[in-house]
Parts: C-alpha cells; sequence; structure tokens
C-alpha cells in the first residue's frame, strides 16, 4: 500500500514542482532521500513491534516514491532515447546494494545470536529428522532474542547510507538547477 501510494503521490508532487514552481525534477529525489531516512529513525527509535507497521508502511511509501521519480529524471537528464538502458543500470544497482545490505543484516544478526547450541536441541532436531517430521517446524538455532540489539546496529548503518544519499540527491539537484539556469539564458 505504502509503495502504491508513494508512487502516485511523488509523481503529482513532481509535475507540480516541475510544471508549476519551475523547480529541478532532481529536489524530489531529496524528499526520497528524508522519507528514506525519517523510516530509520522510525524503525531504529521504536520499542514495541506493534508500532513497527508505521516505519514499514513509510519505507514502503519512500521505496513507491523512488521507483515512480527515477524514470522522470532518467528522461530529464539523458532523453527518451536512452531511457531503457539507463533504467536497466538502475534496477541493477539495487541488487548490488541489496545483498550487500542482507549480508549485514544477517552478520549483524548472526553476531547476537547464541553460538552454542544445546545438546538437548540436536538431538531432538536429529529425532525429529529420523521420524520424517519436518525439521523446519523445530525452532531454529540461529535465533536472536536480544530484541533491539539484533538488529539496531544494521538500522544506524543504512540511516548513515540514507543521510548520504541526500547529500547526493541535494548535490544533484543544485547541479540539475544550475545546468537548467544556463539553457534558459
Amino acid at each position: 500500500m505504502g509503495n502504491f501510494a508513494g508512487r502516485i503521490v511523488m509523481g503529482l508532487i513532481s509535475d507540480f514542482m516541475h510544471t508549476r514552481l519551475r523547480i529541478s525534477r532532481a529536489y524530489c529525489m531529496c524528499i526520497v532521500s528524508s522519507l528514506f531516512i525519517i523510516s530509520q529513525v522510525l524503525a531504529t527509535n521504536l520499542s514495541d513491534v506493534n508500532t513497527l507497521w508505521i516505519a514499514t508502511i513509510l519505507l514502503g511509501f519512500a521505496y513507491g516514491s523512488m521507483a515512480g521519480q527515477l524514470p522522470a529524471i532518467m528522461i530529464e537528464w539523458f532523453g527518451l532515447a536512452h531511457l531503457s538502458e539507463n533504467a536497466g543500470w538502475a534496477s541493477i544497482v539495487p541488487l548490488i546494494s541489496g545483498n550487500g545490505f542482507s549480508i549485514m543484516f544477517g552478520r549483524d544478526l548472526d553476531a547476537h545470536t547464541p553460538s552454542q547450541v544445546s545438546d538437548a536441541s540436536a538431538e531432538v532436531r536429529t529425532l525429529s529428522t529420523s521420524y520424517g517430521l519436518m525439521p523446519r517446524a523445530m525452532p531454529s538455532e540461529h535465533q536472536c532474542i536480544a530484541g533491539r540489539e539484533c538488529y539496531i546496529s544494521s538500522l544506524r548503518v543504512t540511516l548513515v547510507a540514507c543521510v548520504i544519499a541526500l547529500g547526493l540527491s541535494t548535490w544533484a539537484g543544485i547541479r540539475d538547477g544550475r545546468r537548467n539556469k544556463v539553457r534558459r539564458a
């Protein structure tokens, strides 16, 4: 729901900023980066799991805003003739960074998981496999029960990445604004 809403709302904001206010669409990426920052700050400061939906919807809204905004910016910067090539590259980049962040989250979770499995747990696992029971029904020995400590340092890293994205978005907006002023003159 958040992703869908982000695509529509940011599209409307982008069109309004570009046509009515004569502001570069690249500045909309500052809004998107800010939404990511807010979602990460919310997720970092949550103490109740029942309120996690707020940060999740905001994160989905930010992703939808980004997905809806990038094609318009690519058309403005590179032209319609190069849209498919640039959209392809823009689609590949999240694969690399997404895998990197997933590995980081996994290592962070593993670092907060008890390293020794009890003998009773291993024995129950062996028996359940011998009798044809589903092994996935048994609790995993790789569970972090420390609460927020299981993931908080990873969220701090993603927050830093979002702040860097805000800086790059601001730089792109300023650069695009200067380029448009030269074109108009």
